[in-house]
């Protein structure tokens, strides 16, 4: 549908990293090209995987943290972290969730 397209259309071309998680595994089924810009790894080596397979996460302590805090039920924004692309450069980021339900999933939208 039109609706869909648009949609696509904004989720691909945003300049913003967008991520989208399913849960509870935290398994990327979607990324767009900011993303894969963002951590320098493709589509397909982000799709099916995680932060901690895919090695992201600088500091797994403050990683576990903000897991808690989602997981208590909090919403994440714009919380400072340093994450790691895929050649080993690490770099600081602002990271945001959002809790999304589509056709009776479950769903992490990171950006």
């Amino acid at each position: 549908t039109e609706s869909e397209r648009r949609f696509r259309a904004v989720f691909d071309e945003s300049p913003n990293a967008l991520l989208l998680s399913e849960t509870p595994e935290i398994r990327f089924v979607d990324v767009n090209s900011a993303a894969t810009a963002f951590f320098g790894f493709t589509r397909e080596e982000l799709l099916g995987r995680n932060g901690l397979e895919l090695n992201v996460w600088v500091d797994l302590e403050r990683r576990n943290e903000l897991l808690l805090e989602y997981r208590a039920g909090r919403e994440l924004t714009e919380r400072e972290v340093a994450f790691r692309r895929k050649d080993g450069t690490t770099f600081p980021a602002l990271l945001s969730t959002r809790r999304l339900s589509l056709g009776g999933r479950g769903y992490i939208l990171f950006s």
